[in-house]
């Protein structure tokens, strides 16, 4: 699986990091609709996600999953395309 150490330039990682959380995100949202990312972390087999949404009436409300880089690649295009710059 791909790791943010994996690309020679910042630009890559940027772009990496960028398409990385918007899949994480839409990943999330499965389970908490308007689920909006804040932190990503990355493990040896999982990814960290931290967030929130907002609920009426209590306000934001904060929560994480966490998403094995077998599942992410299961369940998302995020690792069959490779990012170039």
């Amino acid at each position: 699986m791909l790791r943010e150490t994996d690309f020679p330039s910042e630009e890559l990682k940027k772009q990496w990091i960028k398409v990385r959380n918007k899949k994480l995100e839409e990943m999330a949202q499965y389970f908490r609709p308007y689920f909006h990312l804040t932190k990503v972390r990355e493990n040896n087999n999982s990814y960290e996600v931290q967030g929130y949404f907002y609920q009426p009436g209590f306000g934001e409300v904060k929560m994480g999953f966490e998403f094995t880089h077998e599942n992410v690649a299961k369940y998302t295009d995020l690792f069959d395309e490779p990012i170039e710059g």
